[in-house]
């Protein structure tokens, strides 16, 4: 027994002595300080790298130690987590890190807002900084807009502006990028994808109907190819404009290169957010000749292929309008007579009568007042959509009979009685054609 035990002794000290290195190093290592960054941290996907790249992305630094030590503990999951501030050691944070999940909440960016008025909901949802969070779009962001998808996220509780910033738009872009690869091939086209997301934010402003959405790429795309202005109101919904009623001043006075009223092809830059189906409505539109798209009494679009048909839709969608408007006024007098003959319990009737029908009177002359200048602004937008078509027609016609054009424009009297096209003789003796339009005031 002595002989066996002495043998051993030499294995057992060569042991000891490896446990007692090891458990040396080990505590070495467990209390060297860790440099600690972000509180809460989204890891994107359940690999040792992701982990690692989110932890360095949020201040943590990360040695080749800690890579190795990393491999023999449980990796995280895709998600949110937030640090145990009582977490001690190097060691158990990296071991302890897969339990520290958050508590997230859910924010909406809504589709057709703007980078500021995303931000500006972020800041009140999240109870963050809106400075900090433009700053940090602005580092991250590959344009001014559109950068991140319309849709529902899940949001960790007490998220920083920066690492909130990286969330959104990178997980938008992840996205984007694989629906590019899908749609454009691995080797996609930047440009190609630039223009795809002007398209859908353009068709996001027009329409919130997913099945609308390709029947509305379909002019986009046709006009394009026609090279035929645009001519959309969502164009002009930029920047602080965004929700903005589109009048004809502001078409005539606005010279951006986001008026496609004055401008031939796409404006530079997206214009907002946008949803995923707008985005893949602009890469796969209607197969459809259609050129125009007008607003009908269900709140969506009728779509047209002439010109014709859409003066047609537009005179039926004002006489809606008018109709609804004449139901209103009935409403809101009915509403002020009840009101009227309750104020007047215990009173004289005649004097409540007279009352009444003064006031009446008042208010149906408010109301011819505000339908003249509904008139008076729709027809002038009327002008400004027939002198463009005009001036289309008539480059594309060089060469045909002049009255091949009068003839056509002849169309446009549907809009109102009050549109007359002549014929006048320019310089150089050619004809062409011009509208005039005389706004009759009651």
């Amino acid at each position: 027994m002595h002989l066996f035990n002495s043998k051993l002794y030499p294995l057992f000290a060569i042991l000891g002595g490896v446990a007692l290195f090891a458990a040396i190093i080990f505590v070495l290592y467990n209390e060297t300080r860790l440099e600690r960054g972000n509180a809460v941290l989204y890891i994107p996907s359940s690999t040792l790298e992701s982990t690692i790249e989110s932890l360095q992305k949020g201040g943590y630094e990360i040695g080749k130690i800690d890579h190795f030590v990393m491999r023999f503990v449980n990796t995280p999951s895709k998600g949110w987590y937030k640090i145990d501030e009582r977490t001690t050691g190097r060691f158990f944070f990296f071991k302890n890190l897969h339990r520290m999940r958050a508590e997230t909440i859910e924010v909406v960016l809504f589709a057709g807002d703007t980078a500021d008025e995303t931000l500006t909901h972020l800041a009140n949802d999240m109870l963050v900084n809106k400075e900090e969070l433009s700053k940090y779009y602005n580092e991250c962001a590959h344009f001014k807009e559109g950068e991140m998808l319309a849709g529902r996220y899940d949001v960790a509780r007490g998220v920083d502006e920066q690492t909130l910033i990286r969330y959104l738009i990178d997980l938008s872009y992840d996205k984007i990028d694989l629906f590019a690869k899908e749609h454009f091939g691995a080797n996609y086209s930047r440009t190609k994808l630039h223009n795809s997301l002007i398209i859908a934010s353009l068709i996001q402003k027009e329409s919130n109907h997913p099945q609308e959405m390709p029947k509305i790429s379909a002019v986009i795309h046709n006009r394009l190819k026609k090279g035929i202005r645009l001519q959309l109101d969502g164009s002009l919904n930029y920047g602080k404009f965004s929700h903005v009623v589109v009048t004809p001043e502001r078409i005539r006075s606005d010279k951006s290169l986001y008026n496609t009223y004055k401008r031939k092809g796409l404006p530079p830059e997206p214009l907002s957010t946008f949803t995923i189906e707008a985005l893949q409505a602009a890469v796969e539109p209607d197969k459809s000749d259609h050129l125009y798209f007008m607003l009908n009494k269900q709140g969506k679009h009728d779509f047209t292929a002439t010109y014709k048909e859409h003066l047609s839709n537009i005179k039926e969608f004002r006489a809606y309008c008018k109709e609804r408007d004449d139901e209103k006024a009935l409403i809101e007098v009915e509403a002020k007579a009840k009101e009227e003959n309750r104020s007047s319990a215990g009173k004289d009737a005649n004097t409540s009568a007279i009352e009444y029908n003064a006031a009446n009177k008042e208010h149906l002359s408010n109301i011819k007042e505000f339908r003249a200048y509904c008139k008076e602004r729709d027809d002038e937008k009327a002008l400004i959509e027939v002198e463009a078509k005009a001036k289309e027609e008539n480059r594309s016609s060089a060469g045909k009979d002049a009255n091949t054009s009068a003839i056509e424009y002849n169309a446009a009297k549907a809009i109102s009685p009050d549109i007359n096209i002549t014929r006048i003789i320019d310089e150089t003796g050619n004809e062409k054609s011009k509208v005039i339009i005389d706004i009759q005031k009651n």
